[in-house]
């Protein structure tokens, strides 16, 4: 099964005004394109070993399916965790060990899906809104916030 996007148009699913200049690609048959402008710089990794690099974006492409869920989830949490803010994760719909509630987990939305295959999208910007009733405010005795340490 070949991948149905190129790398300019999964960076179209980003955040507008999100700033990309370095890619991390984990694509083990090398089936996404990767024509892309002079500004990005971008590494294609054959297998799940993970660089100490910081990247602004992650492309998991066809890696998960072979994994164990426990296996799959752990690769997905230390690249969200330690190398890239924003990662997007193309797998087939039925060869996916983890199902859409242990994606959402781990901070995934499903984006889109085509011909089989789903593209889910985590942003660390965009993933967990601010909340209203979770700012200094509200908290007990708020007119003491930024007077005095207790």
């Amino acid at each position: 099964m070949t991948v149905d996007w190129s790398l300019q148009e999964l960076l179209q699913y980003l955040a507008p005004g999100t700033r990309i200049r370095t890619v991390l690609v984990l694509d083990p048959k090398g089936e996404l394109p990767l024509k892309t402008n002079e500004e990005l710089t971008v590494q294609r990794l054959a297998g799940p070993e993970l660089p100490c690099q910081a990247y602004d974006l992650g492309v998991v492409i066809r890696v998960i399916e072979y994994l164990e869920p426990r296996a799959a989830a752990e690769l997905l949490g230390r690249l969200r965790n330690q190398c890239c803010p924003r990662l997007m994760l193309i797998c087939a719909q039925d060869e996916n060990p983890l199902d859409d509630n242990a994606l959402r987990a781990l901070g995934f939305q499903l984006t889109s899906d085509r011909r089989g295959q789903n593209l889910f999208c985590y942003d660390v910007d965009t993933y967990n809104e601010k909340r209203e009733w979770n700012d200094a405010t509200h908290w007990a005795h708020p007119e003491h916030y930024g007077q005095r340490r207790w």
